[in-house]
């Protein structure tokens, strides 16, 4: 960059500034973009209607919960549109209930049984469609409702607060998972 910036001009995009290294950031002026949520949910339907994508009235609302839960990533909701879109209809489904397994979560956790979790929840990954990031969510929102010590609460609610920050970087969301239950594990 430094060669050629006498009479070139570079023009860099990402989508996480956590992700680009500090000497390459100091040497470019940074300015955040983010698309409304309006604008993402526009963009989604334009797309779904140039590909002639069939949305039916009962399937609106449940578009704009997924473009909510992953605006302003735009790829990420397009990705997930696709994956419901079946001959072109688009079939999305409500985002399971996980309370049930985050109870079962939450006892393995208890009983410091995490490689049995693993086992379980590896072999029945349909029942949260093997959406990590979700469950982690699901159980962060599980731990604040159960009736324990506000002092281990805290604790746990920060520790699935951090892993799920950090599921923004790792390649492989299982291994975040366990490495969060592992550290829950400990929280005393």
């Amino acid at each position: 960059m430094e060669e050629y910036s006498a009479t070139t001009r570079f023009i860099l995009t990402g989508n996480y500034r956590h992700k680009i290294k500090p000497s390459l950031q100091s040497r470019c002026q940074s300015l955040t973009i983010r698309p409304s949520l309006r604008d993402c949910l526009a963009r989604c339907l334009s797309i779904l209607k140039t590909e002639n994508v069939v949305v039916a009235a009962d399937q609106k609302k449940l578009l704009v919960e997924l473009v909510k839960l992953h605006c302003p990533d735009l790829r990420k909701c397009i990705n997930e549109m696709q994956k419901y879109c079946r001959g072109g209809v688009l079939n999305l489904s409500k985002q399971p209930d996980n309370s049930g397994l985050c109870a079962t979560i939450y006892d393995h956790i208890v009983a410091r049984d995490s490689l049995s979790l693993r086992k379980y929840l590896i072999e029945n990954d349909e029942i949260f469609s093997s959406e990590w990031e979700h469950l982690l969510s699901d159980l962060l929102n599980f731990i604040y409702k159960i009736s324990i010590d506000d002092s281990k609460k805290k604790a746990m609610i920060l520790t699935i607060a951090d892993h799920l920050e950090k599921s923004s970087r790792v390649n492989d969301q299982e291994i975040n998972f366990f490495a969060c239950v592992l550290n829950l594990e400990n929280v005393d």
